[in-house]
């Protein structure tokens, strides 16, 4: 019996919605869904059935599901007693088409326009530059970063240009001569508006400069791409990054990129995270579900490998700009 099903039993709950790689995907039963729009086979399975807990068999796909689009769709029907009664029983469910009306378009977090870029005198900004001189001024204006107050705000921004989510960090070089985030006292020096879960739809940092079709690398950091797409100019891939180490709340964005091909560049406490947060599972997920992904182990190679160890286990991209430029 699978977790969400042993789950729903011993809740007493008559349904439920499998997890993960179990799930298996029907077309929505919602007309109007984009997926009915789609070619490619994945994309339109966008809707996951709910399923009978005793009997662990969908309930009726063709009526009761959950579309996956929950901002442009949102379709959601569920199951009454008498509906899983009569799929108990062998007498079916009567499929008649849908009784229900699309909910209306949830809001979303948009700031306004993509500002342009700047480059300034915070410790951010002199990083950079010392490393990769006009290469960084390049790219912190093709990635919208712009210098403000002493500290540094990215942007994250779609492909129509709209900023979903806008994110201040003041840098400061520690005693070791790294960049970081944290102040003297050990603070994080991150700052950014509330955001409601419900109405924010995730997109990663550097989402504006994704195609179809493009091979897209992604890191957890906003400086670890930034520094990357600074120091390999002419590397095909579009660098982004997730801003944390929650990278689930962005495989709805990264399922709806036609043809994109993902890379994951983990930062070394996500090899043995929790299933949340460990990246081999949300890459395994993202696979499951028709995605083009792969985890980058760049931690074993050759010269990486020592220096990784003399920062006692832990490290990210920047630390293999600074074992490779050794």
């Amino acid at each position: 019996m699978d977790a969400a099903r042993l789950k729903a039993a011993r809740g007493g709950f008559m349904y439920y919605l499998p997890n993960g790689v179990l799930q298996v995907r029907t077309e929505c039963p919602n007309p109007s869904c984009k997926s009915h729009f789609a070619t490619a086979p994945n994309v339109k399975r966008s809707a996951t059935p709910y399923y009978a807990t005793r009997s662990g068999e969908p309930v009726e796909a063709r009526k009761f599901a959950k579309c996956r689009h929950r901002n442009s769709c949102g379709y959601d029907v569920r199951p009454t007693r008498a509906d899983v009664d009569a799929h108990l029983s062998g007498a079916g469910v009567e499929v008649k088409p849908p009784d229900w009306t699309p909910p209306p378009p949830k809001p979303q977090r948009v700031f306004g326009e993509l500002l342009p870029g700047s480059i300034g005198s915070t410790a951010f900004d002199n990083y950079g530059m010392e490393r990769y001189g006009g290469r960084w001024q390049r790219v912190a204006f093709s990635y919208h970063v712009v210098s403000h107050g002493g500290a540094n705000v990215f942007q994250y921004a779609d492909a129509q240009r709209r900023v979903h989510i806008a994110k201040t960090i003041r840098y400061r070089i520690d005693n070791a001569g790294r960049l970081t985030k944290k102040n003297e006292k050990g603070e994080a020096q991150v700052f950014q508006p509330a955001i409601d879960k419900d109405k924010t739809e995730w997109i990663l940092f550097g989402a504006h400069l994704v195609t179809a079709g493009a091979r897209v690398a992604v890191a957890e950091s906003e400086d670890a791409a930034l520094s990357m797409a600074a120091a390999y100019p002419d590397d095909a891939r579009v660098w982004c990054a997730s801003g944390g180490d929650n990278l689930r709340k962005f495989r709805e964005y990264m399922q709806e990129q036609p043809g994109v091909e993902f890379e994951l560049f983990p930062d070394l406490d996500r090899i043995n995270a929790d299933a949340e947060n460990n990246w081999y599972e949300q890459a395994e997920y993202l696979r499951a579900h028709g995605v083009a992904c792969a985890v980058n182990e760049w931690w074993t190679l050759d010269g990486i490998r020592q220096h990784i160890s003399r920062l006692g286990g832990k490290g990210d991209l920047r630390d293999w700009l600074d074992a490779v430029s050794r």
